[in-house]
């Protein structure tokens, strides 16, 4: 799927139940302003916190919560749906073969990110927490040490899962079916990883843990900190760096993992179908890779050079976009966002950021990488934001100021793609 600018969906791929075909409300300026997309179906979230969701309905996908309202983020996993409402509570309905839409007491409250894997939840809570429910057959419910604090984005594979840290750094659990879980040497454990499996290595923080069925040799490009969101597919997974390059690996046998040249710069938000994957560039196209057996991989004319394209979406055999409505409000989904900002200062920043409601100050204290340091770059994570209980979800605009000098401001508008992924904003001035 891709999201258009003037706030429409478009779908391509496979459509065996329907779930390429865009409902009237969403497919004609119907104020959509975030998209996701399961097995064989797809959910829209509208501007006004409600959903719409077409395909099949042979696990109860499309009976949608009745009155469901307030939402600001949504995640399709294989056959349910998660919601997050505005007040931080998860909701879920579809398929619960394995519990995966019934919401433990602790993802209730205080949740500031979802995502969605074939059989179980996830949910990141503003302490920087995870909260993991269904299906544990590959241990993808087991959170690890690594993983209990600092985390700043949450994804979730077929059956593993991925978190990215406030340090960069990503943690991965979950299934090892094929001989992924020997940890490469070259491979870093955070410190405190104790619970981790016994082949890990204690190294520096700043570059990729990973185990379970998401590929056994972690390239190079993914042992950084300059991760600034990730992607879980069905056996392999994905990393869009700070630079904007994507780096993938597990398996490849469709290709899913041979980034193409155009997906090597200038991407703003990356998304894991099945088997195949999807690029959101700044120019507002969609370039596309891996399989395409039902054409999930032909992206349409208009979503690959039509330069409206604000978040995308990819389910097993099919894709969704959205194109903006010109001030599509930003929203926490399944990808939360990292903002970064190039700062010439040398002194104690504050940001304050409107929100609605209310207004709240965010001091240098609550921001810790916002320094007394000339040129350099600060970088404004959702853990930073939530702990100042203003979420991703109700910024409209974030200022940031100092004395004796005036630092960027960050908008919406200069954030197209907060809906999907972590973006970089570059300094305007």
């Amino acid at each position: 799927m891709a999201l258009f600018s003037n706030g429409t969906v478009v779908a391509w791929g496979a459509n065996t139940a329907g779930q390429i075909d865009v409902p009237a409300s969403a497919s004609l300026g119907g104020g959509v302003v975030a998209i996701s997309a399961g097995r064989e179906h797809s959910v829209a979230l509208f501007s006004a916190g409600n959903v719409a969701v077409w395909g099949t309905n042979d696990d109860d996908q499309l009976n949608v919560p009745p009155a469901l309202s307030g939402v600001a983020a949504i995640a399709a996993g294989m056959y349910h749906t998660l919601a997050l409402l505005r007040t931080g509570e998860v909701v879920a309905w579809g398929f619960n073969g394995f519990g995966q839409r019934t919401v433990p007491s602790s993802a209730k409250s205080n949740v500031v990110a979802i995502a969605a894997g074939t059989m179980h939840s996830l949910a990141l809570l503003s302490n920087g927490s995870v909260v993991a429910w269904g299906d544990n057959s590959f241990q993808q419910l087991n959170v690890p040490a690594a993983a209990a604090s600092g985390v700043v984005a949450i994804a979730a594979g077929d059956a593993h899962c991925l978190v990215l840290l406030s340090t960069g750094a990503m943690v991965a659990w979950g299934r090892g079916t094929e001989g992924q879980a020997s940890i490469p040497a070259g491979a870093a454990v955070l410190p405190g990883a104790a619970r981790l499996p016994p082949t890990t290595r204690p190294l520096q923080p700043g570059t990729v843990l990973t185990w379970g069925a998401m590929g056994n040799i972690v390239p190079v490009a993914a042992r950084s900190n300059n991760v600034v969101a990730i992607a879980g597919g069905d056996l392999y997974s994905l990393q869009l760096l700070s630079n904007g390059a994507v780096v993938a690996w597990g398996d490849n046998s469709y290709s899913q993992c041979n980034v193409p040249a155009a997906a090597l710069s200038d991407v703003t938000a990356i998304y894991s179908g099945g088997v195949h994957s999807l690029a959101l560039l700044s120019s507002g196209n969609v370039v596309a890779w891996g399989a395409n057996t039902a054409g999930q991989s032909n992206v349409p004319v208009a979503a690959r050079s039509g330069g409206s394209v604000v978040a995308i979406a990819a389910g097993r055999d099919h894709s969704v976009a959205l194109f903006a409505a010109g001030n599509v409000a930003p929203a926490i989904t399944t990808r939360t966002a990292i903002a970064r900002a190039t700062i010439t200062c040398t002194t104690a920043a504050t940001i304050t950021a409107t929100a609605t409601p209310p207004t709240a100050t965010i001091t240098a204290a609550a921001v810790p990488t916002v320094l007394t340091i000339a040129t350099t770059t600060a970088a404004i994570t959702a853990a930073a934001i939530a702990a100042s209980t203003v979420t991703a979800a109700t910024i409209a605009s974030a200022t940031l100021t100092a004395t004796p000098c005036t630092l960027p401001t960050v908008t919406a508008a200069a954030l197209p793609a907060v809906t999907t992924a972590a973006l970089t904003a570059a300094d305007p001035s």
